[in-house]
């Protein structure tokens, strides 16, 4: 699992960096989850605990981190930010899958929506 979830964000890195061109969007969304995993259940990042956090993870990082102070999610989705770590293994075709059955529960929803029973169809 963990050669998946190390090809899996290899393989975002290259599409996210080389084709979309989000170099400081994703080294602030893997900071972003790296940050969350030593934060409390909370999803904010309060300002006293930045200093505890640059002496764990390094000064180097410290600009990247006063950007995501008061963020309370990453700036890229959730679900990208979760491919791309190296740790984390995101089953991105069981998403898909889940969405599109969503989506098709939707457009179920607003077709029946006018119909009641025993309605006659043409």
């Amino acid at each position: 699992m963990q050669a998946a979830a190390l090809c899996q964000s290899v393989v975002y890195e290259l599409l996210y960096k080389g084709v979309f061109g989000l170099d400081s969007e994703l080294e602030e969304a893997t900071l972003f989850l790296e940050v969350q995993k030593l934060l409390p259940k909370e999803n904010t990042f309060p300002s006293c605990f930045l200093d505890n956090v640059i002496s764990s993870l390094g000064p180097e990082k410290v600009e990247t981190l006063q950007k995501l102070c008061g963020r309370s999610s990453p700036p890229v989705p959730y679900r990208v930010a979760k491919a791309l770590h190296p740790g984390l293994y995101r089953n991105v075709e069981l998403d898909i899958v889940q969405e599109q059955k969503r989506e098709a529960r939707h457009l179920n929803l607003d077709i029946t929506k006018g119909l009641s029973p025993g309605d006659k169809c043409q």
